[in-house]
């Protein structure tokens, strides 16, 4: 903590490329059923956090922007995002009935169960207020300028008072339920904080200083003539004889949110910042009624990232606060602010990317928050340092692995270019491919067989293209897709056998195929959906059989395409996919590792006519090459940006959402079409290749939940290097080991023995151990 000091005068920055991000982080809501598990991870644009005032265990927050609703009931360490069929989109606010909080409120919806099941009310919106001594009563904005009241939970309104021209923050007094605080204003008494004295039948302009942007109003519970509120460019203001005269109590930008208790009246939070100007913000905190404030910062994100929205205090226990961030979600102090924690409140869209040599370890990279890393199965997450980036500026999209040299990744970061790290993520380096407010790096690939050479992806208005360098990112060479014109590239995809086959993902001019490892391309859009001459509809994915590389599909416009001769003809296969709904988007697609006939595809939200939501947008398979597919149940709605199944686990499917990163287990896989899907018994494959060069696979399969320990010896029997992994199901499983020791070193040409040890968990009795050889030629 420490003192704070008013800020001088500083100049708005404003952030061009927001756009982006907005457009990245604008989603519907997903609901989830038992057989998906949200791993976060945690983060997001918060706006607006509401404690249970009956249980303090639980806690709502809602995303700036609106568009989900997040439920933890045990205090930030879990989290749901709420939303039914009947609901459409949740999230642009929330009420909580302080009497019966089994009844809640959002966007113009109901709730009689803690957000399980919703219904649509006849009046009410995202602004609803409750009266504090009586239930029944609420206030509501509608139209952004006029109060109306609300009563029968919903079902009853009628207007108030119209300031036919804006209406803001709603304050109610607990002590005198007649008075109102409203930010208004209107043609007779002009702009600022108006009160009514007799439940909002009448308003009066207070003295509050003019034309001060007003973004927040919170009455003291105890004494509705003392009242703070939050401003953007001056800071708090207070009363002390109910609006008669105000006093400026804390100087600063942009006080989002006041947050007074309701026993402790002289303990006050506010919370500053805009992510969109570029004011840093900070919690600050007084205990004397604002005669003098402290900042309490420590464990929030750094001053480059540090945008502060909401702010709530635990009403049973006031150590116990909670303040929302812009990117990085919801945080927690449980001593009165001297330190706090990231919570689980609220999950945002990311990427997955496996390490290869440990089962567990995910990295992710979310638009907001940058690059995250799980060692435990998205249990804990860690927030890895990007030097003095901003993230929650720069929309970063992808991170990979070289295959070569798995200390190396790469990240596609959005308007501040392309990252590298040698360090396994700890620490991250600029490249020469930079990108800009209109220009944004959002793919990378690696080649398979030489790491040499990288691809970058680029989209954006101005200048967007496919980039290739082949010195390992200090020149690049603009490909030019897309003759004398630009084209924005979507996904970049390897031929798992021939390497020097390349497919590219673009809008607007379709797919582009490599068959010489990029010296060439010519487009294979026949059979795809033109919408004028040489322009395609988007193209955002496609995915290539294993076991036989001239079978691709891809999605496109609202159907599924499958071409057998790699590319040249293409032809749809989605015949009773569309019977589901026929507006749906499949987006993103990927074929089981266990059965290459068996195809999942994830499609995005559509709003219908009249508004409404669909709320079929979840996940689609099918065993049969599209003639029939079925719909995995539990995914209510939102947006599936990205199907991955787990390098280590091949069984595991890893669904990146518009609300977090769900893990879905793919039980449904036909035996018959692959027996090793359940092994009966332990067993060790041989490498391959085998020699190898720059890396090797190595399989295994286990007959049940097992520890395994694979250890690699040099002839002098020294181990090299060493894997201990524990999987949770059957199964055939493999690594990857690329001729290093545990510190990344190349290891010198030679004969290697690997060697399993794999133990059941359930019965450590059976147990199972075998040795091969393999050759490494450099």
């Amino acid at each position: 903590m420490r003192k704070y000091n008013p800020p001088k005068f500083k100049s708005f920055n404003f952030y061009f490329y927001q756009i982006f991000i907005i457009l990245l982080i604008t989603s519907t809501t997903i609901a989830l059923s038992q057989q998906f598990q949200n791993i976060g991870p945690p983060g997001g644009p918060c706006e607006k956090i509401v404690i249970d005032p009956n249980n303090p265990n639980i806690v709502y927050a809602t995303p700036r922007w609106g568009g989900g609703l997040f439920k933890s009931i045990d205090g930030g360490e879990t989290s749901t995002v709420l939303g039914d069929t009947i609901a459409g989109i949740l999230g642009y606010g929330i009420a909580i009935n302080p009497i019966n909080s089994n009844i809640i409120f959002s966007s113009g919806h109901r709730s009689y169960d803690r957000g399980i099941t919703w219904e649509r009310v006849k009046h009410g919106s995202g602004q609803m207020v409750h009266n504090p001594k009586n239930h029944n009563i609420m206030y509501d904005v509608y139209y952004g300028k006029q109060l109306w009241i609300i009563s029968n939970e919903g079902d009853s309104g009628s207007l108030l008072f119209d300031f036919k021209i804006s209406l803001g923050s709603i304050a109610i007094s607990y002590s005198d339920t007649n008075i109102l605080y409203v930010e208004a204003y209107d043609s007779i008494s002009g702009y600022g904080v108006h009160k009514s004295t007799n439940s909002g039948k009448k308003f009066t302009k207070t003295n509050f200083p003019p034309e001060t942007i007003i973004l927040d109003i919170d009455i003291n519970p105890l004494n509705s003539n003392v009242v703070y509120v939050g401003t953007l460019g001056s800071g708090v203001f207070k009363t002390t004889d109910g609006g008669n005269t105000w006093h400026l109590v804390l100087s600063t930008y942009w006080v989002n949110d006041v947050e007074i208790h309701p026993q402790d009246t002289n303990l006050v939070y506010a919370v500053s910042g805009d992510y969109l100007y570029g004011d840093i913000g900070n919690v600050f905190k007084t205990t004397n009624g604002g005669n003098s404030w402290e900042i309490f910062n420590e464990g929030l994100p750094k001053d480059i990232n540090r945008y502060l929205y909401a702010v709530a205090i635990n009403p049973i226990n006031k150590e116990e606060v909670y303040v929302g961030s812009f990117g990085f979600g919801v945080y927690k102090t449980t001593n009165g602010g001297i330190n706090w924690k990231q919570t689980k409140v609220m999950t945002i869209w990311g990427t997955v990317c496996f390490d290869p040599d440990s089962s567990n370890h995910i990295y992710s990279v979310s638009s907001l928050s940058g690059v995250l890393k799980t060692t435990n199965e998205g249990k804990d997450w860690e927030i890895l340092d990007f030097n003095d980036v901003p993230t929650t500026q720069g929309g970063l999209a992808n991170i990979i692995f070289d295959p070569h040299n798995h200390n190396t990744l790469w990240s596609a970061g959005g308007a501040f270019g392309l990252f590298k790290s040698t360090d396994r993520g700890k620490t991250w380096q600029t490249t020469s491919m930079q990108g800009s407010f209109d220009t944004y790096i959002v793919e990378v690939a690696v080649h398979p067989k030489d790491s040499n050479v990288i691809y970058v992806g680029q989209t954006g208005w101005m200048s967007r293209n496919l980039y290739r360098s082949t010195n390992r990112g200090i020149t690049w060479t603009n490909l030019k897709l897309g003759s004398d014109y630009v084209t924005a590239i979507e996904k970049i995809k390897f031929d798992p056998i021939n390497s020097n086959i390349i497919y590219i993902c673009t809008d607007p001019y379709g797919i582009f195929k490599s068959t010489n490892n990029g010296v060439s391309w010519f487009t294979i859009n026949n059979g795809l959906i033109y919408f004028e001459e040489n322009l395609l509809y988007e193209v955002t994915d496609i995915i290539i059989r294993k076991d036989s590389t001239n079978i691709l599909y891809t999605p496109q416009r609202g159907r599924i395409f499958k071409s057998t001769n790699g590319g040249n003809n293409w032809y749809v296969i989605d015949t009773t996919f569309m019977n589901f709904n026929n507006n749906l988007v499949p987006a993103s697609i990927e074929i089981s590792p266990l059965n290459p006939k068996k195809v999942f595809v994830g499609s995005k939200s559509i709003a219908k006519i009249g508004g409404s939501t669909s709320s079929y947008s979840s996940l689609y398979y099918t065993t049969d090459d599209g003639k029939n597919w079925e719909r995995i149940n539990g995914l209510i709605e939102g947006n599936i940006a990205n199907i991955v199944f787990d390098i280590h686990n091949p069984n595991k499917m890893y669904i990146t959402s518009s609300y977090g990163i769900l893990i879905y287990y793919d039980t449904l896989t036909n035996v018959a079409d692959n027996p090793l899907q359940f092994p009966t018994e332990y067993g060790l494959s041989q490498n391959y290749p085998n020699p190898f060069n720059s890396g090797t696979i190595i399989k295994y399969r286990i007959p049940n939940k097992s520890k395994v320990n694979i250890k690699i010896f040099d002839l002098l029997g020294r181990v090299v290097k060493a894997y201990y992994i524990e999987h949770s199901s059957p199964g055939e499983y493999q690594i990857t080991w690329n001729g290093t020791n545990e510190k990344g070193g190349g290891l010198s040409s030679g004969v290697y023995f690997y060697r399993i040890e794999a133990t059941s968990v359930s019965d450590p009795s059976k147990s199972f151990t075998q040795v091969r050889k393999m050759i490494l030629m450099r």
